[in-house]
């Protein structure tokens, strides 16, 4: 299997691995779009510290406490790889987990379009100065959506 728009031995089904051979072969961000039904929890309601952390959003409120399922195995699973990750964390984006780096931190956005669809979007991308923790992690996200029995149609971009 091959990671698309990297080039010249970047692996991401192998543990950890990440080599950048020029400013080329970095990516500031990654998008991975799929369908998880198994995840989205059409009948959950958010509890009252999600309320309050989106109290100005009650719509968005109950679109995270759909996908918190989610976010918590993600959680589980980038730990589960290695890396230290926190979060979740309610955004109005969506959940947000953060892989703390030397200068910065790589920042994971789930969210999902409610609509009939109900796709997955996760976007994976840097705040500071930290390359290479952020490919390392899109490595990873990448390797645990690959592996998960219940992600179908992953694109990636």
């Amino acid at each position: 299997k091959s990671f698309p728009n990297s080039r010249r031995g970047f692996d991401p089904l192998h543990p950890l691995q990440f080599i950048l051979h020029s400013q080329d072969d970095l990516k500031v961000m990654q998008s991975f779009k799929f369908f998880a039904p198994n995840f989205f929890d059409s009948e959950a309601l958010p509890n009252s510290e999600l309320k309050e952390a989106l109290h100005d959003a009650p719509g968005i409120a109950l679109g995270l406490a759909r996908l918190e399922r989610f976010a918590l195995w993600l959680e589980l699973e980038i730990s589960k790889q290695g890396l230290k990750v926190d979060g979740p964390s309610p955004d109005e984006g969506g959940w947000t987990l953060s892989v703390p780096a030397k200068d910065g931190f790589v920042l994971i956005v789930i969210s999902v379009v409610e609509n009939a669809s109900r796709r997955f979007d996760i976007l994976v991308s840097d705040i500071g100065n930290c390359a290479e923790e952020l490919q390392q992690a899109i490595a990873v996200v990448h390797r645990i959506l690959m592996a998960s029995p219940n992600v179908i149609n992953l694109s990636i971009e």
